[in-house]
């Protein structure tokens, strides 16, 4: 299998959200909203030091899953338009963001399956030893986007992504390293904004301004991380079976 090509897939990714970045950015502020009651609670009430270390436990978890079933869902809400435009070299008409939006409530149920499926696995994964957590990690890096478009079941869908991936994992490693590293640098801008901008506030209000700040950076966080993941997963399908946008129409029959 032909490797995809990371640079290419970086440039275009950021030409997609350059193009989108309005309605794709709404999308993603209304998909973000949890999280910004997360940081908002977060800040209003920390958790009680002297609490069972179970409450601590739980918390952990809400932080590592709520944002992977969000970025999820923010995936599947863009991910027919952002198709759409990258096959649109080939003459295929563009899907508009109502329709993509209507697709993933479709499909919003496996979405979310998916997104617990991979989150669990990585987990444990992880637990066991890292190496088997960043194989796991990169061969369901495109499970979110082919539920999405596709519409395929939970299983399948982990199943495909590992298909579509095999040959490319260390092409995918170095798009999820690189990706990482610019969202630290993104969410440390961001935190340096807030902390120059709102020191002199009260310590309150302060806080309260912060959370909404690194809610924003969460945002185009998620969002830049979404155009990466749908075109690697576009390349990735036409690569194995040439897909074109004729096969994708079906996801809104």
């Amino acid at each position: 299998m032909q490797r995809i090509a990371i640079g290419s897939i970086l440039a275009r990714s950021l030409s997609l959200l350059g193009k989108n970045v309005f309605a794709f950015g709404a999308v993603s502020a209304v998909t973000q909203l949890p999280v910004l009651g997360l940081l908002l609670h977060t800040q209003a009430q920390a958790v009680d030091a002297s609490a069972p270390g179970g409450v601590a436990h739980w918390k952990t978890l809400i932080d590592l899953f709520v944002p992977l079933v969000l970025g999820a869902v923010t995936c599947s809400a863009v991910a027919n338009t952002a198709v759409s435009q990258l096959e649109a070299r080939r003459g295929v008409p563009r899907t508009g963001i109502g329709d993509s939006l209507r697709a993933a409530g479709r499909r919003l149920g496996r979405v979310v399956g998916v997104a617990l499926a991979y989150g669990a696995l990585i987990t444990v994964g992880f637990l066991a030893c890292v190496v088997p957590g960043l194989i796991l990690s990169c061969g369901y890096a495109v499970a979110a986007p082919v539920v999405a478009v596709e519409g395929i079941g939970v299983r399948a869908s982990m199943r495909r992504s590992m298909e579509l991936t095999d040959g490319a994992r260390w092409d995918i490693f170095a798009l999820m390293v690189i990706s990482g590293v610019l969202m630290m640098v993104l969410f440390v801008a961001f935190g340096l904004m807030a902390a120059r901008g709102f020191g002199p506030i009260a310590v309150g209000a302060g806080n309260y301004a912060t959370a909404v700040v690194v809610w924003l950076a969460s945002v185009l966080g998620t969002l830049f991380y979404v155009s990466i993941q749908v075109t690697a997963y576009h390349d990735l399908r036409q690569l194995r079976d040439g897909a074109t946008r004729d096969e994708v129409a079906r996801v809104f029959d």
